[in-house]
């Protein structure tokens, strides 16, 4: 059984490495202060607790933050509780598979990036700007919901098959997520709402400057090849093609090659050609 487990996950870090091991860190580091917690709390030491989630936490304002600059990283690992851990852990394999799917490991990583430390931005500055003396933030799960946007945006149709429900379009299943992460961070304070705002703001900028040939990938372009996908030759006119595909074959053919090669290697037509499917849907 252990040996089985090991190969998994040894396969895992070689196919998914960026993701696994970024979920590996976050619950080892999270279980670490869990229980390290619970035995300063039983030890009667409450003040070391605090100490600790002081200095691990993002800060309400930029004074403080640049006293502690290190919490800009470390606050991605702070958990409110277990079941907050296993909730984003189990979401973020899900949809970080999905998007990496779609538009290839450099960008999915680039949006969850993104995703995650432009809104601790906007939190400090906003706290900051009303005075508040919120702190704590969570932003792994605005770099999840960040994730789900991207999906959302360059696939919105894609079917996702939900228990006692059926197959639901991804679109669907975003807007709900991001309803009630709405009405959440509305009720947490204007901060938080605003940092959550920020997340799904610069996903969805960043497909939409992808889609326009402005790239804000943080790492090398993905090796992709620059041949067309030869079942359909596009300099030939409507007639002398002899392959016609449905709007749901070409769709998948699309979907195939983001899959396979990243968004990047798509054409300007197979852009369009997403684009107007998702809106006609």
């Amino acid at each position: 059984m252990f040996k089985e487990l090991f190969q998994t996950i040894t396969e895992q870090l070689r196919t998914r490495q960026f993701w696994t091991l970024w979920i590996i860190v976050c619950s080892i580091v999270c279980l670490i202060i869990m229980v390290f917690n619970s035995y300063l709390y039983y030890s009667h030491r409450p003040e070391q607790s605090s100490f600790l989630y002081h200095n691990m936490v993002l800060m309400g304002n930029w004074t403080e933050t640049l006293k502690k600059p290190w919490t800009i990283f470390t606050h991605v690992f702070y958990y409110n509780s277990l079941w907050s851990l296993i909730f984003q852990m189990i979401f973020l394999y899900w949809i970080s598979y999905l998007v990496q799917d779609f538009v290839g490991k450099n960008h999915a990583v680039s949006i969850f990036i993104y995703s995650i430390f432009l809104p601790a931005i906007v939190f400090i500055s906003v706290n900051q700007l009303l005075s508040n003396s919120l702190i704590g933030l969570s932003s792994t799960y605005f770099g999840i919901m960040g994730l789900m946007v991207s999906a959302a945006t360059i696939a919105p149709n894609f079917p996702l098959r939900l228990i006692l429900i059926g197959n639901v379009a991804l679109k669907y299943v975003a807007l709900v997520l991001l309803t009630v992460g709405f009405f959440q961070y509305l009720y947490t304070g204007i901060a938080h709402l605003s940092a959550y705002i920020m997340a799904v703001v610069i996903a969805y900028a960043y497909m939409a400057l992808q889609w326009k040939g402005i790239s804000l990938n943080l790492f090398r372009k993905n090796k992709i090849s620059k041949k067309r996908n030869p079942t359909v030759d596009y300099s030939k006119s409507k007639k002398e093609n002899v392959v016609m595909f449905s709007k749901e074959a070409e769709l998948n053919r699309i979907l195939d090659q983001i899959r396979k090669q990243g968004v990047d290697s798509l054409s300007e037509k197979d852009k369009e050609f997403l684009k107007k499917y998702g809106a006609d849907s």
